[in-house]
């Protein structure tokens, strides 16, 4: 289980989150979600050790592995299927058709894996990272846009790994669809907090607009009612006969924590885009 308390993180006054507190629990996987610069990413370098909170801990178990999708495109093995081979484990090594697979998978042929990993064009040099990343079978996995440089084909069968997926998973993606189906959970940054239900992007979304909307509305009706404690104080605050009355109130509303009105928060984001398809250097 990964235990996150009391999380604090800002740049500056760009507050992303503060007092967050989440479980992620054995198996669960995760589609964290919101708005372009809430601190995603960041939160996915605070899991990785990259950077720490302003306040509060993350903790693992014990002899817990975390791996990430590496955006720094940097190989050392003459042939494609030798770097792949990099994220077996040290029990894994010369059990190279698990990387085969992972390989083929992600849109390689089998005349590719002789090949230099230089040769490849930028996107397919990301595939390569992904399927080291996938090979090392990580307790938590973490997926920043893995679909990114994919194509169609790539994609569905990433979902269908992903899916079978036994350890933790924390995914970040603009494709809800390709969330949708591979994830058991919906963790949120809302209003600087984090947010975790069961169930995918849909039911969370119709949650926090439901529990916005029944605040909002108590909020109102308590305005309402302070409005009219404070016009019978105003009105009778001079008058001995009522003088118990208005004191009353008067205590009644220094007792009273007052709810702040919402600010309009914009909705979390997600687009549907056609994966491009990255040519290969022949």
């Amino acid at each position: 289980m990964i235990k996150a308390v009391n999380l604090a993180k800002a740049y500056g006054e760009q507050v992303l989150f503060t007092e967050a507190n989440f479980l992620i629990n054995q198996g669960e996987r995760i589609g964290l979600v919101g708005r372009n610069g809430y601190g995603k990413t960041t939160l996915l370098r605070l899991l990785t050790g990259e950077e720490e909170p302003d306040q509060g801990t993350i903790t693992f178990p014990k002899h817990y592995t975390v791996g990430h999708l590496e955006q720094q495109l940097s190989f050392t093995r003459p042939t494609l299927l030798a770097e792949a081979c990099l994220g077996l484990s040290a029990a894994q090594q010369g059990e190279s058709w698990r990387v085969e697979k992972i390989l083929l998978g992600l849109g390689f042929v089998k005349a590719d894996f002789q090949r230099p990993p230089a040769e490849f064009s930028g996107g397919f040099q990301v595939r390569l990272n992904l399927a080291k990343v996938l090979a090392s079978e990580p307790n938590l996995l973490l997926l920043d846009e893995p679909s990114n440089y994919l194509d169609i084909t790539s994609i569905r069968w990433l979902v269908r790994f992903l899916q079978a997926w036994k350890n933790e998973l924390i995914l970040i993606t603009h494709d809800r669809n390709l969330m949708d189906q591979v994830i058991t959970h919906t963790l949120g940054i809302h209003r600087q907090k984090l947010r975790k239900l069961a169930g995918g992007t849909e039911k969370f979304y119709a949650q926090l607009a439901q529990e916005e909307e029944i605040y909002e509305k108590t909020r109102i009706n308590e305005e309402k009612k302070r409005k009219e404690i404070e016009t019978f104080i105003n009105r009778f605050r001079y008058k001995a006969t009522l003088s118990t009355r208005v004191q009353s109130r008067v205590k009644m509303l220094e007792k009273q924590e007052r709810l702040e009105k919402l600010t309009k928060a914009e909705e979390l984001e997600f687009s549907f885009p056609e994966a491009p398809i990255p040519g290969k250097l022949i």
